[in-house]
């Protein structure tokens, strides 16, 4: 029971939503992912402290939204955690603390610096293709911001390789986007996975530079050489983007999101893609978005996910494997 608490305690938001990267059954989800068994928790002194927070997220829901602020499973959680909750002192929660890290020995590392929640994960599973209910992992990173909420990611998908965090296309043969192994270092301020796959390596490096800015800095290097022509390297993050939203590019152009498939090119987006609350810096001339991209729904007998769960693809590309990518995530 104390695995699974600290656990539950290191890899949930402030917000009570639960880190998707590393789950490989379920995508994020902006809700309370730990509502159910509450008291269980109480057990323990940060348990206690974790469970405050969450009922009084909980409880603040239940006061503003409208008629159905909750579902009945909450509802019952909290009467559960009210009846059956073990009453003794509390210690601080990793939800309230500026500066903490968490790992798992599976090869996942969590970096909490201000406002500012990082995960890298590096967990190598095979794909299970007879099963729907597990994801394939091939995204790596998820960014959160305590003014924002989730920035960057939202978890794993399935057989939809193009949203693969780096991926390569060969000169001959098919894409490369499954890791073989990994490996995660943390410095000071800044986390980075090295990943090797069968025909190239890569190395996301991600820094946190002040309580608004973020770098995140995307390497390859070559172990296959090319045949016919140059090789292809991609790099595709997760953001989170709704249908209505309109976003400003460094072309000069406005782009109001819609729930219509668009592929927005490299002409359009130039250096940069700005919101009402955040702005991203990308590498110029090669970088393109995609909006709606419907994750797969493994929840579904057919997969097919709802325009709620779409997410944007901001893809950059290059056929130099010594070029770098370089990012600047800054929120307002």
């Amino acid at each position: 029971m104390c695995r699974a608490k600290d656990f539950l305690l290191n890899f949930t938001y402030p917000d009570g939503s639960a880190v998707a990267v590393i789950d490989e059954r379920n995508r994020y989800y902006q809700s309370v992912a730990a509502g159910r068994g509450l008291h269980a928790l109480s057990h323990f002194p940060d348990g206690r402290r974790f469970c405050r927070i969450i009922a009084r997220i909980l409880l603040d829901r239940l006061e503003t939204s409208g008629r159905h602020p909750l579902s009945s499973v909450l509802l019952a959680s909290l009467v559960d955690f009210h009846r059956y909750s073990v009453e003794g002192p509390e210690s601080q929660a990793p939800q309230e603390l500026d500066r903490y890290e968490a790992r798992l020995v599976s090869g996942a590392y969590l970096m909490r610096r201000g406002p500012w929640i990082v995960t890298l994960s590096g967990i190598i599973s095979p794909p299970w293709e007879g099963n729907r209910f597990f994801l394939d992992r091939y995204t790596y990173l998820e960014i959160w911001h305590e003014k924002t909420g989730l920035l960057i990611g939202g978890g794993n998908t399935k057989r939809q390789p193009q949203i693969a965090t780096v991926l390569m296309e060969p000169s001959h043969g098919a894409l490369d986007f499954w890791p073989r192994d990994s490996r995660i270092t943390a410095k000071s301020d800044s986390a980075a996975l090295q990943l090797n796959l069968e025909l190239f390596r890569a190395r996301l490096t991600l820094k946190v530079l002040d309580s608004r800015r973020l770098a995140i800095s995307v390497d390859f290097t070559e172990t296959a050489d090319p045949i016919l022509w140059p090789n292809r390297y991609e790099c595709n993050l997760q953001l989170r983007l709704r249908a209505g939203e309109q976003i400003s590019t460094s072309a000069g152009e406005t782009l109001t999101l819609s729930s219509r498939k668009s592929n927005y090119l490299e002409e359009q987006i130039g250096s940069g893609i700005e919101t009402a609350q955040w702005s991203i810096q990308v590498p110029p001339g090669s970088t393109s978005l995609r909006f709606p991209f419907i994750p797969f729904f493994n929840y579904d007998i057919d997969g097919i996910g709802s325009t709620g769960s779409a997410v944007g693809i901001l893809s950059a590309f290059t056929t130099d494997p010594n070029e770098s990518f370089e990012y600047i995530l800054k929120v307002k």
